[in-house]
């Protein structure tokens, strides 16, 4: 089917859920989940390599990209297994093959999403996953 080109359009989140707080248990239940896995994900790989990692700066990461993401319709962040540990296997010392990615996905988004047009619908879940 088709898949929209470019990015979302930025917009300011609609918070109008009502009085009765029925999203706030499970903003805060996934919240709670995304910030115990990144930082078991920074832990493992402190461990490994013989780095401090801080609760605080780990929270206040997830919480400003989280933030920001929501001008944009964007999903929960959270760290990833099996991305960090691709990347460690590769030798990335750095953001920069994060960034590199982060770069291929945009121009992805922005010019190549009409030739995924036939591709079915699993196959699309799969390259997400």
């Amino acid at each position: 089917g088709e898949i929209p080109k470019g990015l979302p359009p930025f917009q300011v989140p609609d918070l109008s859920y009502g009085s009765d707080g029925g999203v706030l248990g499970s903003a805060l239940s996934s919240a709670i989940i995304a910030f115990v896995e990144s930082f078991s994900i920074g832990v493992k790989f402190a461990t490994k390599h013989s780095y401090k990692i801080s609760p605080d700066q780990e929270l206040r990461a997830l919480g400003l990209y989280n933030f920001c993401a929501s001008f944009f319709s964007g999903f929960t962040c959270a760290g990833s297994f099996s991305r960090s540990a691709v990347n460690d296997t590769a030798g990335m010392k750095t953001q920069l093959g994060a960034l590199i990615s982060a770069f291929v996905i945009l121009l992805t988004l922005l010019f190549l999403t009409p030739l995924f047009y036939y591709l079915p619908k699993v196959v699309l879940a799969a390259i997400i996953l």
